[in-house]
């Protein structure tokens, strides 16, 4: 099984390496840019120092973030990119957390023109390219490999619903930015669902998630590609009410934003 597992991901490694742009093991790039996202979400733009190429990647892939020595210990963190590939740098959006040691050393020690390492983009929870519409459904932070799988479909003429639940406008991140997309993409239909939303917000909803808020945006035959992103206890009930309504097994998937042992009750194949 060790061995499996080694020569699996070697082939990753050098399918990284040989991509044009491409690269093995650690490359530095230096921050060009930061922009706040919400009140909790911040992104990060990441250009090679080297000042060469960068790879195309797959809407929903993740980069590695390596740092040599945070408080005396070398840590690694996968993020998510949040946008789509084609562009001259790499885009990371994170959010601090209370204890994130490595959201908390980007936020608070990383300034602009610094260099950092990263490993090339990874990962097989990807974007599935064919026609059927698209439904996003996403909460929290889990809405940034949403925006690179939206960004990436935006153009393609396909149906896409983008559905984000947070708790007001003020957590909401990207909120404009799909707005924007969509105000130019009659195919893309936003769908906002707020928790506790304060005096200021327009949410299309208030509440939570349920099967006639998602069986509003399906169409008749189930015949759609569904994604969900998001923490635990959103993504048990998004998953519960997806095979309740009839959306094939093999059509819904998911990726969880939190301790891995907290997904062991769900069992729809991915």
């Amino acid at each position: 099984m060790a061995n499996i597992l080694i020569a699996a991901e070697e082939s990753v490694y050098t399918a990284n390496e040989q991509k044009e742009g491409g690269w093995r093991g650690e490359r530095e790039f230096i921050l060009v840019k930061r922009e706040d996202e919400s009140s909790v979400i911040t992104s990060f733009y990441f250009q090679p120092f080297d000042n060469q190429g960068l790879p195309d990647f797959d809407a929903g892939q993740f980069l590695t973030i390596v740092f040599d020595d945070i408080d005396g210990v070398a840590v690694r963190r996968n993020y998510s990119l949040s946008d789509a590939a084609g562009k001259d740098y790499l885009r990371i959006s994170v959010k601090r957390e209370p204890n994130g040691v490595v959201s908390n050393h980007l936020y608070n020690n990383i300034q602009l023109g610094d260099k950092v390492k990263l490993r090339a983009p990874s990962g097989d929870f990807t974007l599935r390219s064919n026609t059927k519409p698209l439904v996003l459904l996403t909460a929290g932070v889990g809405i940034t490999p949403a925006i690179s799988m939206l960004n990436t479909a935006a153009g393609s003429g396909r149906d896409i619903r983008f559905i984000h639940a947070a708790i007001n406008s003020d957590v909401h991140a990207f909120k404009q930015h799909v707005d924007t997309l969509a105000a130019g993409n009659n195919n893309i239909k936003p769908l906002y669902i707020y928790s506790q939303p304060q005096t200021h917000c327009q949410p299309h909803a208030t509440g939570f998630i349920d099967a006639s808020f998602i069986e509003a945006q399906l169409p008749a035959d189930r015949d759609v590609e569904l994604y969900v992103l998001s923490p635990i206890g959103f993504m048990k009930s998004a998953l519960t009410i997806a095979t309740s309504l009839g959306i094939p097994n093999n059509q819904i998937h998911y990726e969880f934003f939190g301790p891995a042992e907290s997904l062991m009750p769900i069992r729809i194949n991915k």
